[in-house]
């Protein structure tokens, strides 16, 4: 039996993922999704540039980043379920000397089991300042063609385009890395988010969060947590199954939003709650994994 060695994220890693999260409690903090989801980020894109936060991946070598870095970093920023195209524009930027010379965003288009055969869903597709990249291997970043917007998931501002973007092994393995990372911050915060909502609600007299039945729907929903978690990181470690390891990290995710909607009761179906979006972005975050996955056997 192989195993597996899961490392800490390096003193740079540790430090950047901080220095995000800073950034992202003073734009963000305790916001409802449902405020920002269908609307302007709260984080402009121009910020993040002029801050080199989508420079922070381009050295692969020694001196830079590791991809255990990395999950460091997205598990950070998929706590908070921002709509910008920072994780394609990293991986991207990464593996592509035209997304790293391209002034501006920079995402790609993966197949999907629920995309056309030959088509494949562009996250943030829908931006009129984005650039899709035709291929990692010596490719080039070109205007999204003409395409129909999939707005399942607001979150994620997709769009379907009549091909899809070749990519390399690694760079497909990073990319499902990365949001299994992103999976695994959002199912945190749904926790989180779970854990309040039951403090504050009560009924018969009491916080629901009192209540037997209540007390196990969170167990659950902190055992699927700690398991996206762990996943993301064993997927990063594991390069010959981290496309099957980054899919359960984001089928653990699923599992935490379904039981946070369960614990919120009806108002966990409603659009002001918001938990509906976060499941939309996970459900939608498995489906491009699932199509990296299709393309890229480790």
């Amino acid at each position: 039996m192989t195993t597996i060695s899961i490392t800490e994220a390096t003193d740079m890693g540790a430090a950047a993922a901080e220095g995000l999260r800073e950034i992202l409690e003073k734009s963000v903090g305790r916001r409802n999704i449902a405020t920002f989801a269908e609307s302007e980020s709260p984080v402009p894109w121009d910020s993040l540039v002029r801050a080199g936060w989508v420079e922070i991946a381009d050295d692969s070598g020694p001196d830079g980043l590791t991809l255990r870095d990395l999950v460091e970093v997205v598990r950070v920023w998929g706590g908070y379920c921002v709509p910008l195209p920072l994780v394609v524009t990293l991986v991207a930027r990464r593996n592509s000397v035209a997304a790293r010379e391209y002034d501006g965003p920079v995402t790609l288009s993966v197949p999907t089991p629920q995309t056309t055969a030959g088509w494949g869903l562009v996250p943030f597709g829908q931006r009129t300042d984005i650039g899709v990249l035709d291929s990692f291997d010596g490719g080039a970043v070109v205007p999204v063609p003409e395409s129909s917007e999939a707005n399942f998931a607001p979150t994620l501002e997709a769009a379907e385009i009549p091909w899809t973007t070749p990519s390399t092994d690694t760079a497909a393995r990073e990319l499902a890395v990365l949001w299994a990372a992103e999976a695994a911050g959002i199912a945190r915060t749904l926790v989180t988010i779970s854990v309040e909502y039951t403090r504050q609600r009560q009924q018969f007299g009491k916080p629901i969060g009192s209540f037997q039945a209540v007390k196990h729907i969170l167990a659950d929903a902190h055992i699927c947590a700690e398991q996206s978690d762990t996943s993301a990181l064993w997927a990063a470690a594991d390069p010959a199954r981290a496309f099957e390891v980054s899919v359960h990290a984001i089928e653990q995710a699923v599992g935490v939003a379904e039981r946070a909607i369960q614990v919120h009761g009806g108002m966990g179906f409603t659009w002001e709650m918001g938990l509906h979006f976060y499941l939309r972005h996970l459900l939608t975050l498995r489906d491009l994994v699932s199509g990296l996955t299709g393309s890229h056997r480790s």
